[in-house]
């Protein structure tokens, strides 16, 4: 007699959520975002696996990659849907901190039209409690902080398991690479090419220092030898008179 798969209990179905989510956070790895101030992680979507209308809790992974204090604050177009803990604070020079995003039950068939902002900013000063973080967000100008967006998608755990064996799982990490190591190339290239101007204005102030110092020699030169011939002269003329007193004596 064929036997059939049992239904997944409870726990089951739990502890399979627990290892989909645990593969996502290995694929958003792949996938993280570098910018100017922290490496967001996921980079590209927020992908929250639902089962039993139980409320689903995913992580984003915010590292400070720079020598300072970064300050982060995380917004959402639908704050009715999900509690983010923590919103915002500041982030210490190479730490990571994990910001817990929880969708709400009951929201999962509108979660691809959200979407998330994810701010950041250098903080020049020790933040000690939220409302100085406030003020600091108030008051500083919009040129300093960083903005990247993350959409949002809802998957079932059949569905994110099947994801993650597909190849346009792999090609959509790959496309990412690629994306980012274009954008570290320009970068590079756009700091070679200020570095070539620097050393190329570095060097025209070389040449106009050579020629400035070689001028200044010349007329140094000029001025010894024109003080020279003057000596010379004068010697010369109390000399013969000196021989010519002489000749008259003598005679």
């Amino acid at each position: 007699m064929p036997t059939y798969p049992q239904p997944l209990t409870p726990p089951s179905r739990h502890k399979q959520v627990q290892q989909l989510l645990s593969s996502n956070k290995r694929t958003a790895e792949a996938t993280a975002h570098q910018g100017q101030l922290l490496k967001i992680c996921p980079g590209d979507v927020l992908e929250f696996v639902t089962a039993d209308g139980a409320e689903v809790q995913q992580v984003l992974t915010l590292t400070n990659t720079t020598a300072g204090t970064v300050a982060f604050k995380v917004k959402t177009t639908s704050p009715e849907k999900y509690r983010v803990r923590p919103s915002s604070g500041p982030i210490a020079p190479g730490v990571s901190v994990d910001v817990n995003v929880f969708l709400q039950p009951g929201h999962q068939a509108s979660t691809p039209r959200d979407k998330f902002l994810v701010l950041s900013m250098e903080v020049q000063q020790e933040v000690k409690n939220s409302a100085e973080l406030a003020a600091l967000w108030k008051s500083a100008p919009k040129s300093s902080v960083m903005e990247h967006r993350l959409r949002c998608t809802h998957l079932t755990p059949e569905a994110a398991e099947l994801q993650e064996e597909t190849p346009q799982g792999d090609m959509a990490r790959l496309q990412k690479q690629v994306r980012d190591l274009t954008q570290t190339v320009g970068t590079i290239s756009s700091t070679s090419h200020r570095l070539e101007e620097n050393l190329s204005q570095t060097l025209r102030l070389q040449k106009l220092l050579v020629l400035l110092l070689l001028a200044l020699s010349l007329v140094l030169t000029y001025l010894m030898w024109s003080g020279g011939d003057g000596t010379t002269c004068s010697v010369a003329s109390v000399t013969q008179t000196a021989a010519a007193h002489a000749e008259q004596h003598s005679l």
